[in-house]
C-alpha cells in the first residue's frame, strides 16, 4: 500500500522550482501511481487539514485524471494492467469520495466532480448506499453556527443527485419509470423546499459573493436535476397539474431573483464574462427548462406526437401558457427599460421560447398584439453591436467573423435567436407580419439616412437594422411576397452609399447584404443597370484597398457571389492573378473554409488566365495546408496530454474549423490540378509540389482529410494515365495506413476506393502504356493485403465487403492480359488470385451466404459482384478456380446462380467479363461444362449492343450531347469500326426476343439496389474490343477443334446459330 506521507512529499516535490528535485519527484510519483492503494492515498492527502491548498490540488487533479481515464478499463486489453483500476480498490474509493468531498474546500471539490460523475455513471447499480447517502445529505438541517458545513453537505448531495438523474437523461419513461418515478415522488417535493429556501437567501443582496455564488450553484443543480429527468421524456409524477405548476413557479422565482450587486457593479466585465457567474446560469436554466417543456411536450407537433400526454397538454394550454407568456413579456419589458439585467444565454432562451409561441396558433394570439413592439424595442437593440463586439472587429477579426457573419448554432447567442424569431414571424405568419416588418426596416433606414452626420451611434443602429434586412433576404427577393422595384430603390438609395462609409464594419455588412441579393437582375428598363457597376466597383475597392480581415473576408464572398455576372466576369479576368494572390494570403490569416471555396471558384472560372501561375498557386496552397496540418497535429497531441474529458469545447471547435479549412484547401488543389488536364508535364510538376502535404497527412493520420487526399491522388493518376514515382510513394503510405496497427484507412473505404481502383487500372497490363509502368510483385502483394484487410474488417457490413470484392475483380483483371486465351498460366498471378478468392469464399459462406441466397437472383449490386469475383478467377486460372469451388462445396450452387444471372446482366463491363470467362472455360475443355456454355455466350452477345447503346447515351447526357471518352488510355485498335455492321444485326435480333422469360424482371421484388453502369468510371476492360476477341477465338475453335465446337454449340436454337454464324463470318 502507498504511504500517504511519502506520496505527499512527492506531490510537494513536483511543485518545487529546482528542476532536479521536481524531476525526481515526478519519477517517484510515476512509480507510486501504479502501486495498489495509490488512489486511496490521494484521497487521504486531499482530506488532510494540515496540507496546504496547492498540495491538495495536485493529488486531486491526479486522482481525477486516473478515475476519468481508467475507472472502466479493467476489461480493456489495450490498456496496460498497471494503469488499470482494480475491482477490489473500487469499493474503498466509492466509500471515501463523498466524505472527502464534504470535508474539502470548494475549489478542490471542483477537481473531484468529473471523477464522481464517472463513478456514478459506471457504478450506480454497484453502489447500493448511494441513494441513502445522497438523501441524508439533502436532509441535513441548516445550522447558524456552521453554515459552511451545511452548504458543503447540501452542495455535495445535490451534485450526487444531479449525477444520478443524469443517467436517465436519454431514457424513455417505459425504460426508467420503475427506478426514476419513486425517486421523483420521494425527493422532488423536498428539492422544491430546499430551492425556495435558497431563493429567499440569495435574494438578499448584501450576502458576500462567495456565498451568493455557492447558493446560486445549488439552485443551478436543482434546475439541472429537473432538466435531466424531463429532457427526453416527461415523467408521470411531473405531469401532475399541481406538481408542474409548483415547478414552473419555482423556475419563474429564480428568473425573478434580482441581479446581485457583485455583478451589476462589475463595469469592466463583458456580458459574456458575466455569463459565467452561477446566478447567470440559474437565469439561463430557469428559462431553458421552461422552453424545453413548452416546445417538446405542451403542444401537438411532429415531435410531441411521440408523447401522448393529452391531459398534460390540455392543462398546459388552459392554465399555464398564458400566465407563462405574460411573465416573459413583462420580463422583456423590464429589460427594455433597463430595470432587469439578463445575461446573453437567458435572452437566447427567451427568444427561442417566443419563437415557439409564434408557431402554435393557441399561443400566437398572446404574441400577435406585441410582435411589432418586440421587433422595435427588443429584437432591434439586440442586433445592434456592442462596444465589445466592435472592439473584436479591430483586434480579433476572425472571432468577429465567427460570431457576426459565419454564424452557427453551437452558441447560445441572443442575436442568433433574435434573427430566428424574425424569420419565424415571416415564415409562419407572413400575411400578418411581413408588410409591417419591411416597413419598419425601410422607415428606420430612411430616418438614419436623414440624420446626415455619420456618427458611431448612428452606424451601430444601421448595423442592427441591416442585419434584420439581410436576414429576411429570401422573402424580400420573392416577387410573390415583396415589391422588387421598391427593394432595388432601397438597395441603391439607402444601402449602397454605405459602401463608402468611414466605418469599416458597416461596409462589411453592406457586402454581406449584396451577397444575399446577387440574384437580382439589373436592367436598362428599370434604370438600375448603372448601379450594377457601382456594386462591382464597391466590391473590388473594398477588397483591394483595405487591410481589415473582416472587410477582406466579406468582399471575397461578394466576389464569389457575383463571379458569374456577365458584366463582372470580364472585369475580374483582368485582375484575377492579384486577386488570387490576396485570397491565398487571406486564407493563411483566416481559418475559414469559405475562402477556399472562393479560390476554388476562381480557378474553375479563370483556369486559362491562372494556368501560367498554377505551380506557384499549388506551392502556396501546400505551404498553407502544411502549416494548418501541423497546428491540427499539435492540437491532437495537446488533447492526448490533457486527457480530453470532453469539456474543452473551444479546442474542439478550433480543431474542427482548421479541418474544414484544410478540406477547402485540398479541394482548391484538386481544382487547380484538373485545370491542367491537357498538360502532362505540368501535372507531373504539380504532383511533385503537393506530394509533401499528402505524405504529412497520411503519416500523421489526419484522417478527416483522407477523403480529399484520396481524390487528389485519384485525379492525378487519371490525368497522367500512369502511376508516377511520387504516386507509388503515396501508394506505399496508403498501404501502411490500411494494414498498420490501427488500420485507420479502413474507416474510409468508400472515399479511398476510387483511388485504389486507379492504382490498379493504370498499372494493369491492359492499360499501362509500357511495361515499366506495370505494377510490380511487391506492389501486387501490398494490394492483396489491402483487399484482404478490407474483406476481413467488413464482415458485418455487406456494402464495405462489396468494395473489397470490386477491388479484387479489378486486381485480377489488371494483373493478367485477359485478351490472351492461352494454356500458359502465370503461376504468381494465379496464386495471388486463388488466395483472394479463397478468402472471399470463406467469409461469404460464414457471414453473407444465408442472407443473400434466400432472395431471388437479380441484377443487383450484391448479386452481380458476388458472382463477378469468381468469374474473374476464370480469366486467369479457370482450373484452380474450379478446384477451389469444388473444395468449398460451392461449385453446383455457383454455376446455378451464374447461369441464371447471365440473361439479366445489363452493364457492358459485366457482359465483357462474363464473355471472357466463358471463352476461358471453353478453352479448358471440361466436358461437363462445355455443353452449357454455348447458349450463355449467345445471350451475352445478343445483350451487348443494348448495353453499349445505354452506356453511350449516358455519356452523351453527361457531356451535353457529345460522347465523353471513357477514362482509359487512348490505345487505338486497328480493328476499330469493323464490328459496327455486326452490332446492328445483333440489335435487330435483340428486338425479336425481348418478350422472352429472362427479360421479364420487372416483377422482381428483390430489395437490393439494381446495379447501374457509371459512364465516368474506368475499368480494366474498357480498352478491349470484346466482339473481336470472341470472334477470333471462335474462328480458331471452329477451324481447329470442330468436335469441341459441336459440343458447345450443337444444341443452340436456329436464331442463335444465325447470330453465331454472322459473328464468325463477320468481316
Amino acid at each position: 500500500m502507498v504511504d500517504p506521507n511519502l506520496l505527499l512529499e512527492c506531490f510537494a516535490g513536483t511543485l518545487e522550482a529546482d528542476p532536479s528535485i521536481r524531476m525526481q519527484a515526478e519519477s517517484n510519483l510515476k512509480q507510486l501511481s501504479i502501486s495498489p492503494g495509490f488512489l486511496g492515498a490521494c484521497l487521504d492527502i486531499i482530506s488532510l487539514d494540515t496540507a496546504n491548498h496547492h498540495n491538495k490540488i495536485a493529488p486531486a487533479v491526479y486522482f481525477k485524471n486516473k478515475i476519468v481515464r481508467f475507472w472502466n478499463s479493467s476489461d480493456k486489453k489495450n490498456i496496460p494492467n498497471e494503469l488499470k483500476i482494480q475491482h477490489d480498490e473500487k469499493p474503498y474509493i466509492r466509500d471515501r469520495i463523498l466524505p472527502v468531498m464534504i470535508h474539502i474546500d470548494y475549489s478542490t471539490k471542483q477537481q473531484l466532480i468529473p471523477a464522481l460523475r464517472v463513478i456514478i455513471a459506471q457504478d450506480f447499480e454497484k453502489w447500493p448506499n448511494l441513494l441513502n447517502e445522497t438523501g441524508n445529505l439533502l436532509q441535513e438541517q441548516q445550522s447558524h453556527e456552521n453554515n459552511d458545513e451545511y452548504y458543503s453537505k447540501l452542495y455535495t448531495g445535490l451534485l450526487c443527485f444531479a449525477e444520478i438523474t443524469r443517467k436517465f437523461k436519454w431514457v424513455e419513461n417505459s425504460d426508467r419509470s420503475h427506478q426514476l418515478d419513486p425517486m421523483i415522488i420521494k425527493a422532488f417535493p423536498h428539492l422544491l423546499n430546499i430551492g425556495n429556501s435558497l431563493i429567499l437567501t440569495v435574494r438578499n443582496n448584501v450576502i458576500p459573493q462567495n456565498i451568493g455564488e455557492l447558493i446560486s450553484e445549488c439552485l443551478k443543480l436543482i434546475l439541472k436535476i429537473f432538466k435531466f429527468v424531463t429532457y427526453y421524456d416527461l415523467p408521470e409524477p411531473i405531469r401532475d397539474p399541481i406538481t408542474i405548476q409548483n415547478w414552473i413557479k419555482f423556475h419563474n422565482s429564480i428568473t425573478n431573483i434580482p441581479t446581485p450587486n457583485y455583478i451589476l457593479q462589475l463595469s469592466s466585465y463583458s456580458e459574456q464574462e458575466k455569463n459565467s457567474f452561477q446566478i447567470s446560469k440559474c437565469y439561463k436554466w430557469s428559462i431553458a427548462n421552461m422552453f424545453r417543456i413548452f416546445s417538446r411536450y405542451a403542444y401537438a407537433n411532429q415531435l410531441s406526437k411521440k408523447f401522448k400526454y393529452k391531459e398534460f397538454q390540455k392543462h398546459f394550454n388552459n392554465e399555464i401558457s398564458s400566465p407563462l407568456i405574460n411573465f416573459y413579456l413583462a420580463m422583456i419589458e423590464n429589460w427594455c427599460h433597463e430595470k432587469k439585467w439578463l445575461n446573453p444565454s437567458s435572452l437566447y432562451y427567451v427568444l427561442e421560447f417566443l419563437s415557439q409561441c409564434i408557431i402554435h396558433k393557441q399561443t400566437w394570439v398572446f404574441i400577435k398584439p406585441y410582435y411589432d413592439t418586440l421587433i422595435k424595442y427588443f429584437i432591434y437593440p439586440i442586433l445592434c453591436p456592442t462596444d465589445e463586439a466592435l472592439e473584436l472587429f479591430e483586434i480579433e477579426p476572425q472571432q468577429y467573423i465567427s460570431i457576426v457573419f459565419d454564424i452557427n448554432d453551437e452558441f447560445d447567442s441572443p442575436d442568433i435567436a433574435a434573427l430566428g424569431f424574425l424569420v419565424t414571424l415571416i415564415h409562419k405568419r407572413s400575411q400578418t407580419t411581413l408588410g409591417t416588418i419591411v416597413s419598419t426596416i425601410y422607415n428606420e433606414l430612411n430616418d438614419l439616412q436623414n440624420l446626415g452626420e455619420e456618427t458611431l451611434a448612428v452606424v451601430k443602429k444601421k448595423e442592427g437594422i441591416l442585419r434584420m434586412f439581410g436576414n429576411i433576404s429570401d422573402y424580400l427577393i420573392d416577387p410573390k411576397l415583396n415589391d422588387i422595384h421598391q427593394l432595388k430603390l432601397v438597395l441603391f438609395s439607402l444601402i449602397l452609399p454605405n459602401l463608402n462609409s468611414k466605418f469599416e464594419f458597416i461596409r462589411a455588412r453592406v457586402l454581406d447584404i449584396l451577397c444575399k441579393f446577387s440574384s437580382l437582375e439589373y436592367t436598362v428598363q428599370d434604370d438600375t443597370e448603372f448601379n450594377q457597376l457601382i456594386i462591382y466597383q464597391g466590391i473590388l475597392n473594398n477588397f483591394n484597398q483595405t487591410t481589415n480581415l473582416v472587410l477582406n473576408f466579406e468582399s471575397s464572398l461578394a466576389i464569389q457571389a457575383y463571379i458569374n455576372h456577365e458584366k463582372f466576369k470580364p472585369i475580374l479576368s483582368t485582375m484575377i492573378v492579384p486577386i488570387m494572390s490576396k485570397l491565398l494570403e487571406l486564407s493563411n490569416e483566416i481559418d475559414n473554409d469559405s475562402i477556399s471555396v472562393v479560390m476554388q471558384e476562381c480557378v474553375e472560372n479563370f483556369s486559362e488566365q491562372l494556368q501560367p501561375f498554377g505551380i506557384d498557386l499549388m506551392a502556396k496552397l501546400v505551404e498553407q495546408l502544411l502549416r494548418l496540418c501541423r497546428e491540427i497535429v499539435e492540437l491532437n497531441n495537446q488533447e492526448l496530454e490533457d486527457g480530453n474529458d470532453g469539456d474543452d469545447d473551444y479546442e474542439s471547435n478550433l480543431q474542427s474549423d482548421k479541418i474544414m479549412v484544410g478540406i477547402g484547401l485540398l479541394n482548391t488543389m484538386i481544382t487547380i490540378l484538373l485545370s491542367f488536364e491537357n498538360s502532362q508535364s505540368i501535372c507531373l510538376k504539380l504532383e511533385e509540389t503537393f506530394y509533401p502535404v499528402v505524405e504529412y497527412i497520411i503519416v500523421n493520420k489526419l484522417d478527416d482529410l483522407f477523403g480529399e487526399v484520396g481524390e487528389l491522388i485519384e485525379n492525378s493518376i487519371f490525368l497522367l494515365r500512369f502511376i508516377s514515382p511520387n504516386m507509388w510513394k503515396c501508394f506505399e503510405l496508403l498501404y501502411q495506413s490500411f494494414v498498420g496497427e490501427d488500420g485507420i484507412s479502413l474507416m474510409y473505404i468508400e472515399e479511398l476506393f476510387p483511388t485504389l481502383q486507379n492504382f490498379l487500372i493504370y498499372s494493369g497490363v491492359n492499360d499501362a502504356r509500357h511495361e515499366s509502368q506495370i505494377m510490380n510483385d511487391v506492389y501486387k502483394s501490398y494490394m492483396i493485403e489491402i483487399i484482404h484487410e478490407i474483406l476481413l474488417n467488413s464482415t458485418d457490413q455487406i456494402s464495405e465487403f462489396l468494395y473489397g470484392i470490386e477491388l479484387g475483380q479489378t486486381f485480377i483483371l489488371s494483373i493478367n492480359d485477359v485478351t490472351k486465351i492461352s494454356p500458359i498460366i502465370n503461376e504468381s498471378n494465379s496464386n495471388l488470385t486463388i488466395k483472394l478468392i479463397s478468402t472471399y469464399l470463406q467469409l461469404y459462406q460464414q457471414y453473407f451466404k444465408a442472407a443473400v441466397e434466400r432472395k431471388k437472383i437479380s441484377n443487383s449490386n450484391i448479386n452481380v459482384n458476388l458472382i463477378n469475383i469468381i468469374v474473374s478467377g476464370f480469366t486467369i486460372d479457370y482450373y484452380k478456380t474450379l478446384v477451389l469451388l469444388t473444395e468449398s462445396g460451392e461449385i453446383g450452387n455457383f454455376f446455378d446462380r451464374w447461369f441464371k444471372m447471365i440473361p439479366i446482366l445489363t452493364r457492358v463491363y459485366d457482359i465483357k467479363l462474363h464473355l471472357i470467362s466463358i471463352i476461358n472455360l471453353m478453352n479448358g475443355g471440361d466436358i461437363d461444362i462445355l455443353n452449357k456454355l454455348g447458349d450463355k455466350l449467345i445471350i451475352l452477345i445478343r445483350n451487348l449492343p443494348r448495353a453499349m447503346n445505354n452506356l453511350d447515351k449516358k455519356r452523351k447526357n453527361l457531356n451535353g450531347g457529345g460522347i465523353i471518352e471513357p477514362k482509359v488510355n487512348d490505345i487505338q485498335d486497328e480493328s476499330e469500326g469493323q464490328t459496327n455492321q455486326y452490332l446492328d444485326f445483333l440489335q435487330t435480333e435483340d428486338s425479336k426476343i425481348k418478350n422472352l422469360e429472362y427479360y421479364n424482371s420487372e416483377d422482381d421484388d428483390d430489395e437490393d439496389e439494381l446495379i447501374m453502369e457509371d459512364p465516368l468510371v474506368t475499368n480494366p476492360l474498357d480498352n478491349i474490343d470484346i466482339l473481336l476477341l470472341v470472334k477470333t477465338y471462335l474462328q480458331y475453335l471452329h477451324q481447329n477443334d470442330g468436335q469441341k465446337f459441336t459440343i458447345i454449340f450443337g444444341q443452340i436454337s436456329d436464331n442463335d446459330k444465325l447470330i453465331l454464324e454472322n459473328l464468325i463470318m463477320n468481316k
